[in-house]
């Protein structure tokens, strides 16, 4: 079998980890690492040149209303999903309205995908951000 980036760093909650089996804090905090790891990372200031310098990239963040201070996130490192089934999510429920929910701001970059960041500073991101987005992805709002 022929090995790609989705399958070598494939993280199947479906099978490994069952909402009905995922209900303790400690355990969601662990599943949350260990997703969040397999992310590509990507520095913001990369970003930040290819969207002032070309017109391939544009911020898909829904109900935008607020202005931020910035074209880019302030925190310095954006990511992207590597797993199939988290790029699926993302465009097919509704997961860049989801994530927004979570505090991320999205963008899309033309022949590369999507791209999220979160902006802000001074505060526990894990918690407020990643858990948050965790829980959504694998639909555990029910979970606190």
């Amino acid at each position: 079998m022929e090995k790609t980036i989705e399958s070598d760093a494939k993280i199947d909650r479906g099978d490994t980890c069952p909402d009905s089996i995922v209900t303790d804090f400690t355990e969601i905090v662990n599943w949350t690492r260990k997703w969040v790891s397999c992310f590509y990372s990507i520095p913001t200031e990369i970003v930040r040149k290819l969207y002032e310098e070309s017109d391939d990239i544009e911020e898909v963040t829904p109900d935008m209303l607020e202005e931020y201070e910035s074209l880019m996130p302030i925190w310095d490192t954006m990511w992207s999903f590597i797993n199939v089934r988290d790029k699926s999510w993302l465009t097919e429920e509704d997961g860049i309205k989801k994530m927004a929910d979570c505090g991320f701001r999205i963008y899309y970059i033309k022949n590369y995908g999507y791209i999220f960041g979160i902006d802000g500073a001074g505060y526990n991101f894990f918690f407020e951000h990643w858990i948050p987005l965790y829980k959504t992805r694998i639909n555990m709002k029910h979970l606190k």
